[in-house]
């Protein structure tokens, strides 16, 4: 998935106009800064162990991609017991992507509901660039609290 050569840009817009096993497209790829990538590569490295099927580093560290831009990632993903890719070819037609909304910006004094356990509402006290710090506490990845929650107002 990575192009250090203009003559492999081609095959890395194929791989991109795939999606996760979920649909997402993995065109999102594009909007990711350096410091997530690097957690992914770093989480590639740790799982490399778990990797049972031998598919190697580069296919571990699509897992992570795909996991920041919000795949469900299973312990049989991860194993090689499950796809990581949908089935799809670039060349059928695939449904219209439907582009994300603008991003919503962290703040302090910020409220967040918990997209799937509504009654989980949290403020943000802090916020430090990659994490914020909730009023209970607890210390969340930003990523993780624009993936999992959305601001109310």
């Amino acid at each position: 998935m990575f192009c250090s050569n203009k003559s492999r840009l081609p095959e890395l817009q194929v791989q991109l106009a795939k999606t996760t096993p979920s649909r997402i497209p993995r065109e999102l790829f594009t909007r990711l800064t350096d410091a997530e990538i690097q957690q992914a590569v770093d989480a590639a490295r740790q799982d490399m162990p778990l990797d049972t099927k031998g598919r190697g580093f580069e296919v571990l560290t699509q897992l992570g991609l795909d996991r920041l831009i919000g795949e469900t990632l299973t312990l049989e993903m991860i194993t090689g017991q499950a796809p990581v890719s949908s089935t799809q070819s670039p060349n059928q037609p695939t449904a219209q992507i439907v582009e994300p909304p603008p991003p919503v910006s962290i703040e302090v004094d910020s409220r967040w509901a918990h997209k799937h356990h509504g009654d989980r509402v949290v403020t943000v006290v802090a916020f430090d660039g990659p994490e914020v710090e909730l009023h209970t506490g607890e210390k969340l990845a930003s990523f993780l609290l624009m993936k999992d929650y959305r601001r109310v107002h």
